[in-house]
């Protein structure tokens, strides 16, 4: 699919792609005439556009292919060609796969010297990436325990200050309820007193008229005391007369 997507849109990386693509398939297959010949296209299109990467890419292709064909020769100056390449550009993957190329073809020609140099050099640089990868691993490890633990400490500063909220609001809650309450009391006891007040004002006005009545009916008797004085007096007085008179 990228092959004819690449055919028909004229577009030489994307035809790259496609070849180096078709070519390890191809390798896998073991179609390896096929393989070469992709390869070699590929190679010759990468050094019209001057891609070094693609370049050192359809050299290792080839290398691999050179390999299955039983050929360690061209295996190992493609392979050659792919690590300069890979070592002027710094590229240390495509560096570990030409090691492992040159291994094995130094290997079927018979040259164990130099199949075990590039082997210690492919395990060397093996290791290094797997340490560089478990460097990379424990720091992106550390900075997600670092932002998981920055998380977690958002996430309880929000729980504390939300339950600092809920305590200050049940505080003001108990406060308005004690508040109303005791604003209840007092107006109880305003009532009761003025209750009593006014009880108090009406028993006055009660006992006020009352000593006013009685006052009255005092003063009634008071001069009802004086007329019958008056007339016990004037008929004593006749009665005097009368008597001095008959004697």
């Amino acid at each position: 699919d990228l092959l004819e997507l690449a055919k028909e849109t004229q577009e030489n990386n994307l035809i790259l792609q496609a070849k180096l693509l078709q070519s390890e398939i191809l390798i896998i297959d073991d179609r390896i005439e096929e393989a070469i010949t992709t390869s070699l296209f590929a190679t010759e299109l990468a050094k019209q556009q001057q891609d070094i990467d693609y370049i050192a890419s359809a050299h290792y292709h080839l290398g691999q292919a050179y390999l299955k064909k039983n050929n360690p020769e061209k295996a190992r100056i493609n392979c050659l060609k792919a690590l300069e390449i890979a070592e002027s550009r710094y590229l240390s993957d495509n560096k570990l796969n030409t090691y492992a190329c040159l291994h094995q073809a130094y290997q079927a020609k018979g040259d164990y010297e130099n199949a075990y140099r590039y082997l210690q050099l492919f395990q060397t640089l093996n290791d290094s990436l797997l340490n560089e990868e478990t460097v990379r691993q424990v720091s992106n490890l550390n900075l997600k325990q670092e932002y998981e633990q920055q998380v977690l400490l958002e996430k309880m500063k929000r729980e504390e200050e939300q339950a600092q909220a809920q305590f200050r609001l049940q505080q003001n809650r108990r406060t308005q309820i004690f508040t109303l309450i005791l604003l209840g009391f007092a107006v109880v006891i305003i009532l009761l007193i003025y209750s009593n007040l006014n009880k108090k004002t009406k028993y006055t006005k009660k006992l006020e008229s009352f000593n006013l009545a009685l006052l009255n009916k005092q003063r009634i008797i008071h001069s009802k005391n004086k007329k019958l004085d008056r007339f016990a007096h004037s008929v004593s007085h006749d009665i005097i007369n009368r008597l001095n008179n008959i004697s």
